[in-house]
């Protein structure tokens, strides 16, 4: 099959750089073995509200790129986090690795949910969190953090893409570029980033040259163009929400791209899809 090879804006990575941790084996392990008693052994802030804390009392280990995001890139679609533990070890790893890890106070962690980040502007539910800048949309979950804490957000994902191949939704991914920029690298990421080296073995990137967020940008999108183009024409596409395949005419399938080099593909029916592991967009 012949294919013209056009560049775009997108998420991923032409070639991810993948370069998993391997010290640390599961999140168990990180949380009581290595977060607060190496990590922050002298205590902290929290991330979302910049609480100073002594202790873990009221505290949860934030994933600020959800576990649950990365069960599809780890094999395990269809899987509840606790069976993709017992199936796949690069879930472990990844679902342990202390670069994407925060101390959050218990009730944001668990209304921030697996939400994804997004710029709120009204305190739609008019959540009382006190003196904590922190926007919660339940309906159309999002999340809006406090800006002290965006680019550090910001700057962890783009680690846990570039590590782990994890996807970013276009959106989002545009707007964490913003808050990289705006965001500076503060001292505090500048420790955490030593400590983790020592504890694990990996730097995160983006902290130390928070401009190579530039070489992000630019990915293949693979189009069939021969006479396979009538007959193949479903995009099979990886996003938060798993993989997803898409037919011409649906909401999204003129804006989706297929990216071949994280496992994007083009299908030629809806069967082949499905027995591939994919499942219909809702629309």
């Amino acid at each position: 099959m012949k294919y013209v090879i056009t560049l775009t804006i997108l998420v991923l990575l032409v070639t991810p750089a993948l370069a998993d941790q391997v010290k640390i084996k599961n999140y168990r392990s990180a949380r009581d073995t290595h977060f607060y008693k190496k990590l922050y052994k002298k205590g902290g802030r929290t991330l979302y509200c910049n609480k100073p804390f002594k202790t873990k009392e009221g505290l949860n280990v934030e994933h600020v790129y959800p576990a649950s995001w990365m069960k599809d890139t780890a094999g395990c679609t269809g899987q509840k986090r606790e069976e993709c533990r017992k199936t796949s070890d690069r879930f472990n790893k990844m679902e342990a690795d202390l670069h994407n890890l925060f101390p959050a106070l218990a009730r944001i962690n668990k209304d921030r949910n697996n939400y994804t980040f997004s710029i709120i502007g009204l305190d739609i539910n008019e959540p009382d969190y006190g003196n904590c800048d922190f926007e919660i949309d339940n309906i159309e979950r999002k999340a809006e953090p406090r800006p002290g804490a965006r680019g550090e957000i910001a700057r962890a994902i783009f680690y846990m893409h570039s590590e782990y191949a994890l996807p970013i939704e276009p959106s989002l991914f545009q707007l964490l570029i913003t808050w990289n920029e705006d965001d500076e690298v503060s001292a505090e990421e500048v420790r955490r980033n030593s400590v983790i080296e020592k504890i694990q073995g990996t730097r995160n990137k983006f902290i130390d040259d928070p401009s190579s967020v530039a070489k992000l940008i630019l990915a293949e999108d693979d189009s069939p163009t021969d006479e396979h183009w009538e007959e193949c024409r479903i995009k099979g596409n990886i996003s938060q929400k798993g993989r997803i395949y898409h037919l011409p005419g649906m909401r999204y399938y003129a804006q989706t791209k297929i990216n071949k080099s994280i496992g994007e593909m083009w299908f030629c029916s809806e069967e082949e899809a499905k027995k591939a592991g994919w499942r219909r967009a809702s629309q």
